[in-house]
């Protein structure tokens, strides 16, 4: 998925009923171009047309964008999307280190979350995340721009 687009009031495309929310998806095979303003497969969830899509695998799916945590070398990070990390003192690299602890969910402690968070990344590596999504996307991750 590359984006989902919200319309408020819904998007005028001059057919009924008008779209609220558009969201776009890449083709397996297919690796993001932040270069190219329009690709990938636009639909729209609200309107009556049958769509199946199934999520084969979610990187840092126990992550909210927003979130904040520490990693196993004491740097704090803001997790924005699974290739997109924000490291609070900006210095390199822009990965980080597994085991995480979840500080902050949506402003707040969560100690559920933190706990999920904790077995999540308890093994592994990001660089063993970003290879098992490559090698089931058949495509490389970008960063956001």
């Amino acid at each position: 998925m590359i984006s989902v687009d919200h319309f408020a009031p819904p998007l005028e495309t001059g057919r009924l009923p008008r779209p609220r929310r558009h969201v776009v998806l890449l083709r397996t095979g297919h690796s993001h171009d932040p270069e190219r303003y329009e690709q990938g497969c636009e639909i729209d969830p609200d309107d009556d047309i049958p769509i199946t899509l199934d999520l084969v695998f979610r990187p840092y799916a126990c992550l909210t964008p927003g979130d904040e945590v520490a990693d196993a070398a004491g740097r704090a990070w803001r997790f924005d999307t699974p290739w997109d990390w924000h490291p609070f003192d900006a210095a390199e690299p822009h990965e980080p280190v597994w085991p995480l602890t979840l500080l902050t969910s949506e402003g707040r402690m969560d100690e559920a979350a933190a706990a999920t968070v904790a077995a999540a990344t308890s093994h592994c590596s990001h660089a063993q995340e970003l290879d098992r999504w490559t090698a089931l996307a058949n495509a490389d991750p970008t960063r956001s721009t």
